[in-house]
Order: C-alpha cells, then sequence, then structure tokens
C-alpha cells in the first residue's frame, strides 16, 4: 500500500494524511453547518461516507456515528479516508422532530437528488449529494425506528450479489427520492 502523500479535501477544509478532524461541515454555501469527523489514513484508499439522522428521531445512528469518530483508532492502520457525520439535520434532531424537517416538513430522505433553488429540505439534499456524496467511493447510511417505529433489525445491501446469503437483495435499491439514490446517481455502492 502506498503512502498517502495527498490531503483530502472535503467543504471547504483539507486534512492531511494521519489526521484526525472533528467539527463543523459547513456546506450548501454556509447553509447548513453539520457536525462531522474525517478520519484520513496515512496510506492511500477509498473513501467511506457514514451518515446518521437523515431522520432525526433515529437516535440509534447518531449514537453509532458519535462513537465512531471518537474511537481512539489507530490512524496508522487506516487506508483511505472515513468521512462520518453525525447529525445530517441537527436543527431537528435537537428539537426532536421526528421524520420531518422542521421548516417545510419534507422527509430529507424522499428529496434526494434535491434541487439547489427548493426548499429547505431539497437545498440540504442538493448540497449533500454534491458535496459529500461526490467525495465519496462508499457509503453507509445509519438508520434505526423511529420513535414511533418497532422494528426487526437488518442490513440492507444494494450491489453485485458475491455471497448467497445476499440472495434475495435487489441488485440496486432506491430508483428516486432516498439519501441512496444520489449515491447510485455517483456510482457509488452503499449500505442502509
Amino acid at each position: 500500500m502506498m503512502k498517502n502523500e495527498n490531503k483530502f479535501q472535503i467543504a471547504g477544509l483539507e486534512i492531511s494524511p494521519g489526521e484526525r478532524w472533528q467539527g463543523t461541515l459547513m456546506i450548501g454555501g454556509g447553509e447548513f453547518v453539520l457536525p462531522a469527523a474525517v478520519l484520513h489514513g496515512e496510506k492511500e484508499g477509498k473513501t467511506v461516507l457514514i451518515t446518521a439522522a437523515v431522520h432525526p428521531g433515529e437516535y440509534v445512528g447518531v449514537e453509532t456515528s458519535s462513537g465512531t469518530g471518537e474511537m481512539k483508532l489507530k490512524m496508522e492502520k487506516i487506508t483511505g479516508t472515513i468521512v462520518i457525520v453525525k447529525v445530517v439535520c441537527p436543527e431537528e434532531f435537537e428539537q426532536r422532530a421526528g421524520s420531518l424537517c422542521l421548516e417545510d416538513r419534507k422527509n430529507l430522505n424522499r428529496q434526494f437528488p434535491g434541487d439547489e433553488d427548493g426548499t429547505r429540505t431539497q437545498r440540504l439534499a442538493s448540497a449533500i449529494k454534491k458535496e459529500l456524496h461526490s467525495v465519496a467511493d462508499y457509503y453507509i447510511d445509519l438508520h434505526s425506528g423511529d420513535e414511533y417505529e418497532d422494528l426487526t433489525p437488518f442490513v440492507y445491501y444494494a450491489g453485485k450479489r458475491r455471497k448467497r446469503s445476499h440472495r434475495g437483495f435487489p441488485k440496486n435499491g432506491a430508483t428516486c427520492g432516498c439519501s441512496v439514490y444520489g449515491t447510485l446517481q455517483c456510482g457509488i455502492r452503499w449500505f442502509l
């Protein structure tokens, strides 16, 4: 594996190889400020984007993403880059707004690929697609049951079937609207 000599660029930031960065990413021209972490490995490799709270009432993903960003991972062992957006809808998360965005009452997960001239939720979807999905080779979108849902645990993978255990999963997931649709347009493999 080759040593990484390149800085990782995202949302106007530059992160050096071997650097662990935590703070806020400003996307959509600064309209959206998202708590995030970036772990840019010392070795060159792929970029994984992990998001939580696309539905702000789904708290398990927020806890998982926050814990992953704060883990004491050895940077010298990381190949590639891990981008973790801990809360995609921070205002709604803080207000405990459930699955809908406060301003326009839209479900962000149904607004992709977004519209930079649309409602607040549509602008957020557009910014995520353009500024976050575009840097990723792989995408993990963390979901769980909302406060009113009771779900059976599962992992959904969209892509080529490699093992028998993947039997029954579609070759590609959503056809429009949801966050993973934006990644399909960018040619990114994703997990939900």
